[in-house]
């Protein structure tokens, strides 16, 4: 976050896991307006910049819950 009178902004950085079933372009572009429009909303701050990383959850191994 840069904060400053009249430049003030953000900028995200998420990563997020998917199932191998889910269609993770449409769910992506989702995530990222959903994040866009609720970080503004909340901080009356624009958003500069929104990384979004998607990470298969195939790939990552096998986790402990």
């Amino acid at each position: 976050m840069y904060n400053k009178k009249k430049k003030s902004f953000i900028d995200i950085k998420a990563d997020y896991f998917v199932p191998n079933n889910v269609q993770a372009t449409s769910l992506t572009e989702s995530i990222r307006a959903d994040i866009k429009q609720n970080v503004e909303h909340f901080t009356e701050m624009p958003v500069r910049k929104l990384e979004v990383n998607v990470k298969d959850q195939k790939t990552s191994g096998p986790r402990v819950l």
